[in-house]
């Protein structure tokens, strides 16, 4: 696993922090530099509709920038005395995962790391998820790390889920080369799904069965 390059996005909560030691963990192992990004929400005074928005949201924004600035500092020094090499990067944005997802490509990351807030139910289906969308729209290897992932990072054992599709395929040859640099085992499951289909019998009668899916 090649990986020269490893983002990761912080909002500066206890789930990034959570995420932060695994990137750490990465960027050791293979010497990478580790890019700390931050996005600061970026809001248009026209969204208000009224003619004295822009003053106070532009405190907002300026607050927010001093905040991702001294976020980013009180981080990096501390990275910098674990020998890991790091950038820090702010962008502006009304869509933390499109910010996250450009920088990847500006900074050709070889993986990104990001921690989940496990948002669940109507908070999700309104604010839906920035992980999730990265998940789904990168480029780059994604590893996101959750609130019950170990804090101390060690990897011992690597489950593989696969279902013999091209992209299955890929995460397979990726997790092989996680399992050979950390000396962990790999696990390989393939789910064959069953399915509910009507069946007629030599009577005519349909009836319900279930049907494996090789």
């Amino acid at each position: 696993m090649n990986v020269n390059h490893i983002l990761l996005p912080t909002d500066f909560s206890p789930a990034a922090e959570h995420a932060l030691r695994w990137a750490v963990h990465f960027a050791r192992q293979h010497d990478a530099t580790l890019h700390l990004l931050h996005v600061v929400a970026q809001f248009d005074a026209d969204w208000f509709e009224t003619d004295d928005a822009s003053t106070p949201v532009g405190r907002v924004q300026a607050q927010a920038q001093q905040d991702a600035e001294e976020g980013l500092k009180r981080i990096a020094p501390d990275l910098g005395r674990t020998g890991v090499q790091t950038q820090t990067i702010i962008r502006y944005g009304a869509d933390p995962a499109a910010s996250i997802l450009s920088v990847a490509d500006e900074v050709e990351a070889d993986l990104i790391v990001t921690g989940t807030h496990g948002r669940e139910g109507l908070a999700h289906v309104i604010l839906g998820s920035v992980a999730e969308k990265v998940v789904r729209e990168a480029h780059a290897p994604v590893l996101t790390v959750g609130a019950q992932a170990p804090s101390e990072p060690t990897i011992q054992r690597v489950l593989a889920p696969i279902d013999f599709s091209e992209p299955s395929k890929a995460a397979l040859r990726l997790a092989k080369r996680i399992v050979s640099a950390n000396e962990a085992t790999l696990d390989l499951l393939f789910v064959a799904e069953e399915r509910t289909m009507p069946v007629f019998s030599d009577t005519g009668i349909p009836r319900v069965g279930r049907i494996k899916m090789d």
